[in-house]
């Protein structure tokens, strides 16, 4: 390396270390690799310690609308989404003509570590932070655009298989923590980082459950946008959410009587996707009576894999409608017209 070379590297990683980063050995050059360095992370407990404590507010005026529509396209790239986080947490996707629709792919689901082929297996996109419990824990306060941005937030959004969702509910830390002892901690982390960044608070009871869970964990750090951004049509990483509270209105809305729930008595805490009822069988669910606040969670059902091109942008197709044959009515005699035997 000649000097210039050297000048630069030293030039490099000085200005590596004044912004937080670490040199790790790398076996491919004697400079190292620079990477993030971890204590630039906030650590979970820690932000968790910052979030107020209160009460659930009452549910009056809760519905899906209020976080307006179902899996809208918040980052502009053409495609809703769901299909945009089924894109990220899937492998293999396989996508359908129009770039957007997923029709199939593997998931290692992070809520129970198992390996499962979608569609023979129906997924939903849950909500890690359900919009029934964001709804009494401060959302109610925020405008229908903030609100639309939390259920659309990728930060908020994982995919897994329906009956998890089933068996979630609306339910928050204090009542449901994933089967997967392995993730446990990322997900506690996960709803941290959204409560926070959305302005809102956490239970008494939720709290507690969050700090044990933790305390197996203590340096897990809060995830941000860039670890869960959605990837663009072209692969390219879209739009991601902000980390940053809301400090909008927050005066709550008023329910409005013309607000109709959608799919009420399904699952995922107010997201919008729902897998075929068929796929669900009570007889394998769990026999303790689900959260009195449980949530609906519609969406598309699983589609079938074919490969059939859609047009873009996507439209409903245009039904023929084939006039009702008619049938001459039949003159039938009167009965004073007709001779007694």
């Amino acid at each position: 390396m000649g000097s210039y070379g050297r000048a630069v590297a030293v030039v490099a990683v000085v200005s590596a270390l004044a912004g937080g980063a670490a040199i790790t050995p790398d076996r491919g050059g004697a400079l190292g690799t620079l990477l993030p360095h971890p204590r630039t992370r906030t650590a979970a407990l820690t932000v968790l310690a910052d979030l107020p404590v209160r009460g659930r507010a009452a549910r009056t005026g809760y519905t899906r609308a209020r976080f307006g529509e179902a899996w809208a396209d918040t980052d502009h790239n053409g495609c809703d989404t769901r299909d945009d986080v089924l894109r990220r947490d899937l492998r293999d996707a396989v996508v359908a003509d129009d770039g957007c629709t997923v029709l199939g792919g593997t998931l290692t689901d992070p809520y129970t570590g198992t390996l499962v082929r979608y569609p023979a297996v129906p997924l939903q996109v849950d909500h890690v932070v359900p919009l029934g419990d964001a709804w009494v824990t401060g959302a109610q306060r925020l405008g229908s655009a903030r609100r639309t941005a939390l259920a659309n937030d990728p930060l908020n959004l994982v995919t897994t298989t329906a009956r998890i969702t089933v068996r979630k509910s609306g339910g928050d830390a204090s009542s449901w923590l994933p089967p997967s002892q392995a993730f446990r901690c990322a997900y506690v982390a996960r709803q941290i980082a959204v409560k926070q960044a959305y302005g809102l608070w956490v239970t008494a009871p939720e709290r507690a459950a969050m700090t044990t869970v933790l305390a197996d964990c203590p340096g897990e750090p809060v995830p941000t946008s860039q670890d869960t951004t959605t990837p663009g049509r072209d692969g390219a990483p879209a739009g991601a959410s902000t980390d940053e509270p809301w400090t909008g209105p927050t005066a709550p809305n008023a329910p409005d009587p013309t607000d109709v729930e959608p799919n009420a008595g399904s699952a995922d805490g107010g997201s919008t996707d729902t897998g075929p009822t068929d796929a669900l069988p009570t007889a394998a669910l769990p026999t303790a009576a689900l959260p009195t606040d449980a949530e609906p969670n519609a969406g598309p059902a699983p589609e079938a894999v074919v490969t059939v091109p859609r047009a873009t942008p996507r439209t409903t197709p245009r039904r023929t409608v084939v006039p009702r044959r008619t049938t001459p009515a039949r003159r039938v005699p009167s009965p004073s017209a007709v001779p007694l035997g």
